[in-house]
């Protein structure tokens, strides 16, 4: 476990097992990184479309994205950031140690070695957006010809010393290897394709530096800043994808966004107005409970707002998808995954 907290420009950094430079995987905490990649690149104009600009058909088939033309509302930037999509799967399981992966397409496609259902408009409505960001990195990488990885470090990484993340399957030498049922997964972890959904591998001190570079005035788009782009939107969601809490008056008082992979748990919480920003890393399917206690801990020594610690304790946003037994996996890795 790894834990990062900051006021202002001072980082307080504490390991457990871990050096702080040790990567673990970000789960859903790489679509707010996957936002604030977009919100850069929109406020330098670097996109074909604005956030709130219709992409049209031929983008989409370029970008073999050909199951978002059975959408029947228009599609723009902005909805698929804020999970205002019906799109489908919502998350992803990820694939076992020595599978085939395949390409973002494949995954939006459901072709082989894709073993998941192909991204399709969900019946019930909207979903969480774990397809829509698959949809994001295949336009991103198309419009940049570049993979999602360069063109992160190019606007993200690089600018705010995130040294330490990548949008990798694999992960640098020093990874910390997930645990489930108190057990190391098979291979060290789970590869997760769907890189702008759920593959991101970082550190609490990186999480920490994106939350701050979000959270600066001097990164601005044409009208406003990055954060209110970010934190624009009706409802706990918004453009970041992320959890909002506003005052009284509307302006954002805070925003959290947690993540769960096969073996990995994280959150990151950050409070704007007083520069504070807190992230913890797990490689256990029980670290929820290790990051709820530093959040209860923090919230109530720096009166953070009660919000944060009730979206903290909420039930694990891990679906059953990311427990999916896998076709290659033997009898019992399965057991081990089956909850």
């Amino acid at each position: 476990m790894s834990i990062c907290y900051a006021e202002g420009a001072d980082e307080f950094a504490f390991e457990v097992g871990a050096t702080r430079a040790t990567q673990y995987q970000a789960a859903s905490l790489s679509k707010p990184v996957t936002a604030a990649l977009v919100l850069l690149m929109d406020a330098r104009r670097d996109l074909p479309w604005s956030l709130d600009e219709e992409i049209g058909r031929a983008a989409l088939e370029r970008a073999g994205l050909f199951c978002v033309l059975s959408l029947s509302s228009r599609i723009t930037l902005r909805k698929l950031l804020a999970h205002e999509t019906d799109l489908v799967p919502e998350s992803f399981p990820g694939y076992a140690a020595g599978a085939q992966l395949p390409e973002v397409r494949d995954v939006l496609s459901g072709r082989p070695p894709c073993f998941t259902a192909p991204v399709h408009p969900s019946c019930a409505g909207s979903a969480y957006g774990g397809a829509s960001y698959c949809v994001i990195q295949a336009l991103i990488e198309d419009a940049c010809d570049a993979s999602l990885r360069d063109v992160a470090e190019s606007y993200c990484f690089g600018p705010w010393g995130m040294a330490d993340s990548s949008f990798d399957i694999f992960p640098h030498a020093d990874a910390a290897i997930g645990h489930v049922n108190g057990e190391a997964v098979p291979g060290g972890y789970r590869r997760y394709p769907e890189l702008a959904a759920a593959g991101m591998w970082t550190t609490p001190t990186d999480l920490v530096r994106l939350a701050r570079g979000i959270c600066d005035p001097r990164y601005r788009s044409l009208s406003r800043s990055i954060l209110d782009e970010f934190s624009r939107g009706e409802g706990p969601r918004c453009t970041g994808g992320v959890w909002c809490i506003r005052d009284a008056s509307g302006r954002i008082d805070a925003f959290a966004s947690s993540g769960a992979n096969y073996g990995y748990r994280a959150i990151l919480v950050a409070v704007p107005q007083r520069s504070e920003f807190l992230a913890v890393t797990t490689n256990s399917d029980t670290g929820e409970q290790a990051f709820r206690a530093v959040v209860a801990a923090l919230a109530e020594r720096r009166a953070w707002p009660r919000s944060l610690i009730s979206f903290a304790e909420r039930p694990g946003s891990l679906t059953r998808a990311a427990y999916r037994p896998l076709a290659h996996e033997t009898q019992s890795e399965r057991a081990m995954g089956d909850q």
